[in-house]
Protein backbone atom coordinates (compact mmCIF):
# COMPACT_ATOMS: atom_id res chain seq x y z
CA UNK A 1 0.00 0.00 0.00
CA UNK A 2 1.30 3.24 -1.17
CA UNK A 3 1.18 6.19 1.75
CA UNK A 4 0.34 9.75 -0.13
CA UNK A 5 3.73 12.02 0.56
CA UNK A 6 1.88 14.71 3.31
CA UNK A 7 1.70 13.71 6.98
CA UNK A 8 -0.28 11.90 9.06
CA UNK A 9 -3.26 12.72 10.97
CA UNK A 10 -5.59 11.23 13.80
CA UNK A 11 -9.12 12.22 14.84
CA UNK A 12 -10.99 11.38 17.99
CA UNK A 13 -13.87 12.65 18.39
CA UNK A 14 -16.70 11.78 21.33
CA UNK A 15 -18.42 10.12 18.77
CA UNK A 16 -16.07 8.56 16.92
CA UNK A 17 -12.62 6.76 16.84
CA UNK A 18 -10.59 7.24 13.25
CA UNK A 19 -7.43 7.29 11.37
CA UNK A 20 -6.02 8.87 8.69
CA UNK A 21 -3.18 8.62 6.81
CA UNK A 22 -1.58 11.58 4.75
CA UNK A 23 2.11 11.13 5.75
CA UNK A 24 5.43 10.43 3.91
CA UNK A 25 8.99 9.99 4.20
CA UNK A 26 11.04 6.87 5.44
CA UNK A 27 9.80 8.07 9.28
CA UNK A 28 6.10 7.03 7.55
CA UNK A 29 7.09 3.55 6.26
CA UNK A 30 8.30 3.16 9.93
CA UNK A 31 5.32 4.68 11.08
CA UNK A 32 3.03 2.10 8.62
CA UNK A 33 4.89 -1.17 9.70
CA UNK A 34 4.48 -0.29 13.21
CA UNK A 35 0.69 0.76 13.26
CA UNK A 36 -0.12 -1.66 10.63
CA UNK A 37 2.10 -4.58 10.63
CA UNK A 38 2.39 -5.54 14.36
CA UNK A 39 2.50 -9.23 15.08
CA UNK A 40 -1.17 -10.05 16.58
CA UNK A 41 -1.89 -12.98 19.12
CA UNK A 42 -2.72 -16.34 17.37
CA UNK A 43 -6.21 -17.19 17.38
CA UNK A 44 -4.73 -20.71 19.08
CA UNK A 45 -3.12 -18.36 22.24
CA UNK A 46 -3.76 -20.39 25.52
CA UNK A 47 -5.41 -18.47 28.44
CA UNK A 48 -2.10 -17.86 29.72
CA UNK A 49 -1.13 -16.04 26.24
CA UNK A 50 -3.88 -13.83 26.13
CA UNK A 51 -3.08 -12.49 29.48
CA UNK A 52 0.48 -11.99 29.19
CA UNK A 53 -1.02 -9.96 25.87
CA UNK A 54 -3.36 -8.02 27.53
CA UNK A 55 -1.32 -7.55 30.43
CA UNK A 56 1.57 -5.92 28.04
CA UNK A 57 -0.49 -3.62 26.01
CA UNK A 58 -2.21 -1.96 29.39
CA UNK A 59 1.62 -1.80 30.69
CA UNK A 60 2.37 0.24 26.70
CA UNK A 61 -0.53 2.00 27.18
CA UNK A 62 -0.24 3.11 30.90
CA UNK A 63 3.70 4.21 29.77
CA UNK A 64 2.53 6.14 27.03
CA UNK A 65 0.13 8.19 29.36
CA UNK A 66 2.76 8.59 31.99
CA UNK A 67 5.16 9.87 29.28
CA UNK A 68 2.44 12.76 28.43
CA UNK A 69 2.60 14.02 32.00
CA UNK A 70 0.10 15.98 33.71
CA UNK A 71 0.64 19.31 31.24
CA UNK A 72 -0.55 17.69 28.01
CA UNK A 73 -2.52 14.53 29.26
CA UNK A 74 -5.85 17.09 29.24
CA UNK A 75 -4.45 18.85 25.61
CA UNK A 76 -6.39 17.91 22.86
CA UNK A 77 -3.73 16.89 19.73
CA UNK A 78 -5.75 17.78 16.76
CA UNK A 79 -9.77 19.45 16.54
CA UNK A 80 -12.47 17.71 17.55
CA UNK A 81 -10.39 15.09 19.13
CA UNK A 82 -10.47 13.08 22.30
CA UNK A 83 -7.33 14.45 25.16
CA UNK A 84 -5.01 11.18 26.10
CA UNK A 85 -7.07 11.51 29.50
CA UNK A 86 -10.15 10.91 27.64
CA UNK A 87 -9.18 8.57 25.81
CA UNK A 88 -7.62 6.44 28.79
CA UNK A 89 -10.67 6.78 30.51
CA UNK A 90 -12.26 5.40 27.84
CA UNK A 91 -10.51 2.43 28.38
CA UNK A 92 -10.87 2.02 31.96
CA UNK A 93 -14.88 2.36 31.47
CA UNK A 94 -14.13 -0.67 28.59
CA UNK A 95 -12.39 -2.60 31.04
CA UNK A 96 -14.45 -2.38 33.89
CA UNK A 97 -17.39 -3.67 31.73
CA UNK A 98 -15.13 -6.58 30.43
CA UNK A 99 -14.36 -7.82 33.72
CA UNK A 100 -18.29 -7.47 34.67
CA UNK A 101 -18.84 -9.76 31.87
CA UNK A 102 -16.07 -11.94 32.58
CA UNK A 103 -17.66 -12.62 36.09
CA UNK A 104 -21.23 -13.37 35.13
CA UNK A 105 -22.45 -16.69 34.98
CA UNK A 106 -23.07 -17.44 31.44
CA UNK A 107 -24.93 -20.66 29.63
CA UNK A 108 -22.22 -22.74 27.80
CA UNK A 109 -21.53 -21.33 23.82
CA UNK A 110 -23.47 -23.10 21.09
CA UNK A 111 -20.63 -22.90 18.97
CA UNK A 112 -16.89 -22.81 18.55
CA UNK A 113 -16.11 -20.31 21.48
CA UNK A 114 -13.05 -18.66 19.16
CA UNK A 115 -15.44 -17.86 15.90
CA UNK A 116 -15.67 -14.57 15.73
CA UNK A 117 -11.66 -13.77 16.61
CA UNK A 118 -11.12 -13.39 12.65
CA UNK A 119 -14.02 -10.71 12.99
CA UNK A 120 -13.29 -8.60 15.87
CA UNK A 121 -9.47 -8.71 14.72
CA UNK A 122 -10.87 -7.20 11.60
CA UNK A 123 -12.90 -5.00 12.72
CA UNK A 124 -10.96 -2.87 15.88
CA UNK A 125 -7.36 -3.14 13.57
CA UNK A 126 -8.37 -2.03 10.76
CA UNK A 127 -7.23 1.77 11.51
CA UNK A 128 -9.20 2.89 8.32
CA UNK A 129 -12.29 2.35 9.76
CA UNK A 130 -14.52 4.68 12.39
CA UNK A 131 -16.33 2.86 15.39
CA UNK A 132 -18.92 4.34 16.85
CA UNK A 133 -18.38 4.06 20.68
CA UNK A 134 -21.15 2.99 22.89
CA UNK A 135 -22.62 6.34 25.05
CA UNK A 136 -21.35 4.77 28.36
CA UNK A 137 -18.05 4.24 27.38
CA UNK A 138 -17.83 7.72 26.25
CA UNK A 139 -15.69 9.44 28.60
CA UNK A 140 -15.73 12.64 30.81
CA UNK A 141 -15.30 16.19 30.04
CA UNK A 142 -13.68 17.46 32.50
CA UNK A 143 -9.83 17.77 33.34
CA UNK A 144 -8.38 14.76 34.52
CA UNK A 145 -5.68 14.46 37.66
CA UNK A 146 -3.01 12.14 36.24
CA UNK A 147 -1.81 10.27 39.27
CA UNK A 148 -5.95 9.47 39.85
CA UNK A 149 -5.90 8.29 35.94
CA UNK A 150 -3.07 6.33 36.18
CA UNK A 151 -4.10 4.74 39.51
CA UNK A 152 -7.58 3.55 38.22
CA UNK A 153 -5.94 2.36 34.59
CA UNK A 154 -3.86 0.05 36.24
CA UNK A 155 -6.63 -0.90 38.66
CA UNK A 156 -9.05 -1.61 35.73
CA UNK A 157 -6.43 -3.80 34.05
CA UNK A 158 -5.75 -5.56 36.74
CA UNK A 159 -9.39 -6.37 37.42
CA UNK A 160 -9.53 -7.69 33.84
CA UNK A 161 -6.52 -9.86 34.01
CA UNK A 162 -7.60 -11.74 37.67
CA UNK A 163 -11.26 -12.38 36.06
CA UNK A 164 -9.85 -14.02 32.90
CA UNK A 165 -8.02 -16.42 35.16
CA UNK A 166 -11.51 -17.66 36.58
CA UNK A 167 -13.59 -17.01 33.65
CA UNK A 168 -15.03 -20.43 31.75
CA UNK A 169 -14.12 -18.83 28.45
CA UNK A 170 -16.59 -21.13 26.26
CA UNK A 171 -19.75 -19.35 27.52
CA UNK A 172 -22.02 -16.83 25.57
CA UNK A 173 -21.95 -13.55 26.70
CA UNK A 174 -25.54 -11.81 26.12
CA UNK A 175 -26.36 -7.93 25.95
CA UNK A 176 -22.79 -6.65 24.68
CA UNK A 177 -22.73 -3.84 22.03
CA UNK A 178 -20.21 -6.22 20.03
CA UNK A 179 -23.34 -9.01 19.87
CA UNK A 180 -23.11 -12.03 21.07
CA UNK A 181 -19.35 -13.03 22.42
CA UNK A 182 -17.99 -15.98 24.49
CA UNK A 183 -15.69 -14.85 27.00
CA UNK A 184 -12.81 -16.11 24.73
CA UNK A 185 -13.75 -13.67 22.06
CA UNK A 186 -14.22 -10.87 25.08
CA UNK A 187 -10.35 -11.46 26.04
CA UNK A 188 -9.06 -11.40 22.64
CA UNK A 189 -11.48 -8.12 21.92
CA UNK A 190 -9.58 -6.65 24.79
CA UNK A 191 -6.18 -7.09 23.33
CA UNK A 192 -7.44 -6.02 19.95
CA UNK A 193 -9.16 -2.70 21.07
CA UNK A 194 -6.25 -1.56 23.76
CA UNK A 195 -3.62 -2.15 20.81
CA UNK A 196 -5.83 0.00 18.38
CA UNK A 197 -5.97 2.98 21.09
CA UNK A 198 -2.21 2.28 21.72
CA UNK A 199 -1.70 2.81 17.91
CA UNK A 200 -3.80 6.20 18.64
CA UNK A 201 -2.23 7.07 21.86
CA UNK A 202 1.63 6.94 20.20
CA UNK A 203 0.09 9.27 17.44
CA UNK A 204 -1.90 12.03 19.92
CA UNK A 205 1.51 11.95 21.88
CA UNK A 206 4.24 12.75 18.99
CA UNK A 207 1.87 15.53 18.20
CA UNK A 208 1.56 16.77 21.91
CA UNK A 209 5.48 16.71 22.66
CA UNK A 210 6.27 18.59 19.24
Amino acid sequence: MTIPAKRAFLTLSTNYLSFSWVQSATSTKRMYFHYKMCKMIPETANREEVIVAIDSVAKQLLAEIESLGADKINRVPFPDSWTPAQLADHLIKSADGITYALKKSFEKAPRDPKERLSELQSIFLDMSSKLESPDRLRPGQVPFNIQTLTYAFRESYDRVIGAAAEAALDTLVNGFPLGPVTKWELLHFTVYHSTRHLRQLKIMATELKK
